[in-house]
């Protein structure tokens, strides 16, 4: 069920709510809705078939997407300055078998430690990198493709008018 606090108006024409997030970076959508690019990157995770896929949730906010890739088999990695762990703990006491890290952290700060990580089949950055200077995005872009596994499916979108 959908939370909608009623003292507010909705932030566009999905209905979508504020929620609060580290109080510098907006708002949390996709914990309210799954939209064309969440559902792709899930469909990516069903196709790997009996393997287990290594998934990114880059700029995770509340940890939706990422907890939902978990939960169909996926080896999730959530990176988010948002201090999320309670949540991530939470979602681990009720999907025990589940694979899932946190990661605190700025993602570029993060990300010059990416060699450390097991390489990813599947990167997901929803509305995170139009916070990033353009120089700033693309060495992240390319730290992360350096970190990526032959046939990596990659799902980015940014904020704006049918950006998804």
């Amino acid at each position: 069920m959908r939370r909608t606090p009623s003292a507010t108006r909705a932030l566009n024409w999905h209905g979508d709510q504020a929620e609060a997030t580290s109080g510098i970076h907006g708002c949390d959508i996709s914990i309210q809705r799954v939209d064309a690019l969440d559902r792709e990157a899930l469909t990516a995770v069903l196709n790997a078939g009996d393997r287990q896929p290594h998934f990114l949730d880059l700029g995770c906010g509340l940890g939706a997407q990422g907890m939902r890739a978990a939960s169909m088999g996926a080896r999730s990695l959530l990176v988010d300055l948002l201090d999320i762990s309670g949540r991530v703990e939470q979602f681990r006491s009720l999907f025990p078998y589940s694979s899932i890290q946190f990661s605190r952290s700025d993602a570029v700060d993060w990300s010059q430690s990416i060699n450390s990580v097991e390489p990813f089949d599947i990167i997901y950055a929803q509305r995170f990198f139009h916070y990033l200077h353009y120089e700033i995005a693309r060495e992240l872009l390319a730290a992360l493709l350096k970190n990526a596994t032959d046939g990596c499916k990659l799902f980015i979108s940014v904020s704006g008018l049918i950006s998804e």
